[in-house]
Order: structure tokens, then sequence, then C-alpha cells
């Protein structure tokens, strides 16, 4: 089994856009969010093997509170390819990944809830549902992949898991 976290990044703060989508930072209220998806991650004991992140600002922003909330360091590995992607190119990048157990990506709309839709054979539920239609900042979805290799995941092998909003943690 495979296990795949998607964390779109904090909410940005668009009074720091100077003209350059890539350089947006994030908002205090972002961090407050990204951190009880934190807490929620351990307190679900959930552990992640690699962090792939998109390179701009406010994924790197939000890779760094996620970092700080576990006890051991994260394996991460930081890809252009994921700012300004498809759901078929990070599908794509997830396939050409070796031995890691459990992967999460931080990035962007609407190449999350593409993912999940490709990746998806059916709606479960009202959260499968804003997963693929409404992915807010600091949500956090989680698909199974029923292989031992990355590049055999697909649609017929994944299992939806979760959807989590920072408000559903209040």
């Amino acid at each position: 089994m495979k296990n795949l976290f998607l964390l779109r990044h904090a909410k940005s703060n668009w009074d720091s856009y100077n003209g350059n989508d890539f350089d947006r930072d994030i908002q205090k209220k972002g961090e407050l969010r990204t951190k009880k998806i934190c807490n929620y991650l351990n307190d679900q004991k959930i552990e992640i093997s690699k962090v792939l992140c998109s390179t701009a600002l406010r994924t790197r922003k939000t890779y760094e509170i996620i970092s700080k909330s576990f006890q051991k360091s994260l394996k991460v590995e930081f890809l252009d390819e994921l700012y300004h992607t498809t759901g078929e190119n990070m599908l794509n990048i997830l396939r050409s990944q070796k031995d890691e157990q459990s992967v999460m990506i931080i990035a962007h709309e609407p190449s999350l809830s593409e993912f999940v839709r490709i990746t998806s054979s059916e709606i479960h539920d009202d959260s499968h549902f804003e997963a693929i239609n409404s992915y807010v900042t600091s949500g956090l979805c989680s698909i199974l992949f029923n292989t031992k290799t990355w590049k055999n995941i697909s649609r017929e092998n994944s299992k939806f898991k979760f959807y989590i909003k920072p408000k559903n943690l209040d």
C-alpha cells in the first residue's frame, strides 16, 4: 500500500502580492490553519516518508510549518514542476517516486482537486465531493493506493480516505 497526502498551501497574503504570484507570502490566519492540520497529523500518528513541495513561496512556507510539527526531520524535494501543473503531471511525478511508503504533496489549486478527480473512481461522500470541487487552503486529503510501487498507482487501485478542512478541526 502507498499512502498519499495532498496539502494545499496556507492561505496566501494578497497584501504581499507585487505582481508576481510565485512570491506571494502566507497570512497569519493561514499559518494558524496549517498548524491545526499539523495537530491532526500528529494526533492521528500519521507518518510521512517524503514531501514533494512546489517551489512557490507560499508552499515553501507551508512546508516549514509542517516540518516543525514532526518529531523527525522530513525528506523533502522542492519541485518547480508542481507550480502551475495539472493533475495528470502530478500523477506522473508521483509515479517516478521510488520506495517511499507515504508521500505528501504540498501544492496549488486547481491541480490538487484535479488529481483527486482523476484518481477517484466514484464520489464517496460530501468531503470527497469537496476535495474535487472546492479544495480549501490548508486542506488535507489522503488517498491509499493498493500497490507496492508508485509507478503502478491508478484510479483502479485507489481508495479515497479523507479530506479534512481546518474548520472541521475547531
